[in-house]
């Protein structure tokens, strides 16, 4: 990255740290955004004041993510997360309404398709190439279908208590706990981890780093070293995971219902209709 994204990578940050609107989800999802607008400007527009974004900035970073098959969600959302950026950060002139810039950048819209989500096989090289930390964190969300943010909440002692239990207990949205099996590499990831963390810290956040920033640099790291034209994210390894048990419960004998009951215990979600999203490629 050179200078003058980091320049405005810098203003990115100190914009998110000022702010308490919207939830923490939806932060943490703008903040991915901006760093990879800082990125973008930077290196083709050259512009080190984020009050400079204008129209043609947008135009120029659409027609970025449509030459790399990004859906119509995907840019959707990376628009209102610019947006929110600009009314935070007083843009020098205002920008063209979402509405009418949209449908001159034809961009139409939103749907959903489990199968732009999945992980494809040079996907998974971005988890292989990764720094341990990373892989780590991309590992046991593969195996284990745990939200990003689920994975950095692990510490010492529930890293141990998985171990010995072989269950991982988990606190998801609204306060939902479950139980999920440690599988794959995970419990040899958490050994490692353990080794290296100090008691009572997260396995997955480094010292004098917080939590939001631990994340973004994973999912950073995976937009920047994914394959062109690919449009992986980490929620996709979930996506991989619920398909990947459904089909295990399905060939035990359940019954079709019953294996998306269970895919739904484990993904932390209490109804079916939700699962058949991250089934609907498979």
């Amino acid at each position: 990255m050179g200078n003058t994204s980091k320049t405005l990578l810098d203003q990115v940050q100190a914009t998110f740290r000022h702010t308490r609107a919207g939830s923490i989800k939806t932060r943490e999802r703008y903040l991915e955004t901006g760093r990879r607008l800082a990125k973008y400007l930077g290196e083709q527009y050259h512009v080190s004041n984020l009050r400079n974004i204008s129209d043609k900035h947008l135009e120029g970073y659409v027609r970025y993510l449509q030459s790399q098959n990004a859906s119509v969600s995907h840019i959707k959302t990376e628009l209102s997360a610019i947006r929110f950026i600009a009314d935070h950060v007083g843009l020098k002139r205002p920008l063209e309404a979402a509405k009418t810039f949209n449908q001159r950048m034809e961009i139409g819209q939103r749907h959903f398709r489990g199968n732009e989500r999945l992980w494809k096989p040079n996907d998974l090289r971005i988890i292989e190439q990764a720094p341990a930390r990373i892989r780590d964190v991309l590992i046991i969300a593969r195996d284990m279908g745990l939200r990003v943010h689920e994975v950095h909440r692990i510490d010492v002692a529930s890293a141990r208590q998985a171990i010995k239990s072989e269950k991982l207990t988990v606190k998801g949205k609204n306060g939902r706990v479950r139980q999920v099996p440690v599988r794959g590499e995970v419990k040899e990831v958490l050994n490692r981890a353990i080794e290296s963390t100090e008691p009572g810290h997260k396995l997955f956040v480094p010292p004098e780093t917080g939590t939001h920033q631990a994340i973004a640099e994973v999912q950073y790291y995976i937009w920047s070293h994914r394959p062109e034209g690919s449009t992986a994210r980490i929620h996709g390894l979930r996506h991989g995971y619920a398909q990947e048990r459904f089909q295990e419960f399905r060939e035990r004998g359940m019954s079709q219902r019953d294996a998306k009951l269970a895919v739904s215990e484990l993904l932390g979600h209490s109804r079916i209709d939700v699962v058949d999203i991250y089934l609907s490629s498979y």
